[in-house]
């Protein structure tokens, strides 16, 4: 143990009452973590149905923020199997232009291909051999971290849901033709 955990370990240990208030602080960061995290994203889809009202795009969340593909996105009605995502809400996210391969209804081979002659397009962007992400990159932010939910406590959030949800919606303007190509040629409809 470091000095700083020998402390840490000294004030929590020091009586029943101090080691009682730890543990039950412990006991509840899970539910607090989860419900900051929900009210972030909930914010962030409210931002983003502001930002879409007068375009094609339509706003959908996955309800348990914390499932391991959870996702936030921006889709063209009424295909929702190719869209502009954030994905890995409650954890290190990512954004992305993502494509639903576990749906028949999107040809995988065709969106491959589609992926392949557009890479240049997307510089700076990871690119993955998985059939799903076209084009994606981290946020940077990890909402398992502390440096993360510091930005969401209730007191510090501000317009932190406007700049993330600005960001996916600038990213979709940006490359919507490729979100409109997928959907009319990539898909087994």
């Amino acid at each position: 143990m470091s000095k700083y955990d020998d402390e840490i370990f000294k004030t929590l240990t020091i009586d029943e009452e101090n080691f009682s208030s730890a543990f039950e602080i412990y006991q509840h960061m899970g539910a607090v973590v989860d419900k900051m995290v929900s009210k972030f994203w909930y914010a962030v889809k409210r931002e983003l149905e502001e930002l879409t009202k007068d375009t094609d795009f339509k706003v959908e969340i996955y309800e348990n923020n914390f499932a391991h593909n959870s996702k936030l996105y921006l889709y063209l009605e009424p295909n929702k199997d190719f869209r502009f995502t954030y994905e890995h809400l409650g954890q290190n996210q990512n954004i992305g232009l993502w494509a639903n391969t576990f749906q028949d209804k999107v040809n995988i081979e065709k969106t491959n291909a589609y992926k392949m002659s557009v890479r240049k397009n997307f510089d700076g962007w990871e690119h993955t051999t998985s059939n799903e992400w076209i084009a994606y990159k981290s946020t940077g932010e990890d909402f398992s971290k502390l440096s993360s939910l510091i930005k969401i406590l209730p007191n510090n959030i501000e317009d932190y849901p406007r700049i993330k949800a600005q960001e996916l919606f600038d990213f979709a303007e940006e490359y919507k033709q490729h979100l409109q190509h997928l959907v009319t040629y990539c898909s087994n409809e």
